[in-house]
């Protein structure tokens, strides 16, 4: 069965890549209502689905059970275990070491989800007050 292309589609797919701060699905969703009031929650389910399958976006489950979505690119995810945010941190040269690695030699890798946890300089701060 061929995909479809629909501005339905194109729209969800524009606002995941155009939001930085991996929204929650209910958060996607409100994003998406602001652009375009007829798509319906059964629509941006269905296509975060396929998105997934599609490797187009990634999935992030924090710490504390919270799923979040991310556009799909090449990346390492740093949250906060404090206020829950999640950083983008953009390494090539932590990325050109991890391919470098002999367990990685002769593998298909597709795709990654690497996360890093601490506390965000906000929340340090706070914290050693």
């Amino acid at each position: 069965m061929n995909s479809r292309n629909t501005n339905q589609k194109k729209i969800i797919l524009e606002t995941l890549v155009e939001t930085k701060t991996h929204p929650t699905i209910s958060e996607l969703y409100k994003l998406i209502l602001e652009k375009n009031s007829s798509i319906g929650k059964a629509t941006l389910y269905r296509n975060i689905k396929k998105f997934i399958k599609e490797n187009k976006i990634k999935v992030i489950k924090t710490k504390k059970g919270i799923v979040r979505y991310d556009y799909s690119s090449k990346h390492i995810h740093y949250e906060c275990l404090n206020c829950g945010n999640i950083f983008d941190i953009y390494d090539d040269e932590f990325l050109t070491i991890l391919n470098s690695r002999k367990w990685i030699e002769n593998k298909n890798i597709i795709d990654f989800n690497f996360i890093i946890y601490g506390y965000c300089d906000d929340c340090n701060k706070k914290l050693n007050e």
